[in-house]
């Protein structure tokens, strides 16, 4: 392979998609890599290189620089294969409520490669075939998703990338800004939440994407408290919305085969389960005691009947004679 191959290869993959590259970093990146040549002839590469493949130069602008056109499909060496072209494809089919429209934007030219990978190999009918027959299904009640703004996960996402702090504004009706240290951001079903804790304050709060209206980054470090973890923060329960950390030894019996799925994926590692015949199954599982773990339970019905802790059992046992109460009377 030719020197100059090798550098216009070099070369492109140095042009960005977001933001510029001029001819002169272009040029000084190459020398530092090792290539003998001069601004000039990187000048007429690019010319000649924007007449094959789509990269597009901002002349009007000084200095000018060199970008990837955003509907550009990728350029990788060596290309996808056939099963990450699949599941490029499956993200793209899903990436409405999977991901940020930033994120999604980001990724289409993945998508358009995955794609002609796809018919490539298989055939456009094959491709077709396989799309109209695989699914993704949530198992709760499906709700539609409230999109939070470009512009407000574009700001999050550099604040954490550059672990700094946020000025916003959250919900329509406060008027107030307030200073955030952001400390993650974590997708609960089709919502986006930030991590965040309060300037002045170390305890972490969760605070609903789409709910800021307005989000600026601060020139002012993020400080997180003490020994944050963000994956034992969601462990102990942070998105059972309440009694963070609080474990107890769960002790239920479910009937009508309610329990089954229960045997292939545990409610947690110490679980115990028994059969006790006739649909009949009794577990034993240590677990957070949240509003998540009660909302799972009361979906049960007359199929569950909670055993211990006693406190746990009077709170779902008020709640279903509370339920029977309401269905007495026939509404107007």
């Amino acid at each position: 392979m030719s020197d100059t191959l090798l550098r216009q290869i070099e070369m492109l993959r140095m042009i960005p998609r977001q933001g510029k590259i001029s001819p002169q970093q272009l040029y000084e990146r190459l020398v530092a890599l090792g290539y003998d040549t001069t601004e000039r002839t990187v000048q007429r590469d690019l010319q000649s290189l924007s007449a094959k493949v789509p990269i597009l130069c901002d002349a009007d602008s000084k200095p000018h620089g060199w970008y990837w056109s955003k509907s550009a499909p990728v350029w990788n060496l060596p290309g996808l294969s056939l099963p990450e072209a699949l599941a490029f494809q499956l993200l793209e089919k899903f990436s409405a409520d999977l991901l940020p429209a930033s994120t999604a934007e980001q990724l289409k030219p993945y998508f358009i490669t995955a794609r002609e990978q796809i018919h490539r190999e298989l055939g456009p009918a094959s491709a077709r075939n396989w799309l109209r027959k695989v699914r993704c299904v949530t198992p709760n009640q499906p709700l539609l998703p409230k999109k939070a703004t470009g512009e407000v996960l574009k700001a999050l996402h550099s604040a954490l990338m550059q672990e700094c702090c946020l000025q916003i504004r959250y919900r329509q009706e406060d008027a107030r800004e307030r200073l955030v240290h952001p400390l993650g951001l974590v997708q609960y079903g089709q919502v986006f939440y930030a991590v965040v804790n309060f300037d002045g304050f170390t305890d972490v709060r969760l605070i609903a994407v789409h709910r800021i209206r307005q989000a600026v980054l601060v020139d002012k470090a993020c400080t997180p408290p003490a020994d944050f973890d963000l994956d034992r923060y969601i462990d102990e329960g942070a998105f059972g919305f309440g009694e963070l950390g609080k474990s107890i030894k769960l002790r239920i019996r479910l009937y009508e085969h309610a329990g089954e799925h229960l045997q292939e994926t545990r409610l947690s590692e110490d679980q115990e389960f028994h059969d006790l015949g006739d649909g009949v199954a009794e577990i034993k599982a240590t677990v957070q005691l949240t509003r998540r773990l009660r909302w799972w339970l009361l979906a049960f019905g007359p199929q569950v009947e909670v055993l211990s802790p006693p406190g746990l059992r009077r709170e779902v046992q008020a709640a279903l004679q509370a339920a029977m109460n309401r269905y007495d009377t026939v509404p107007a």
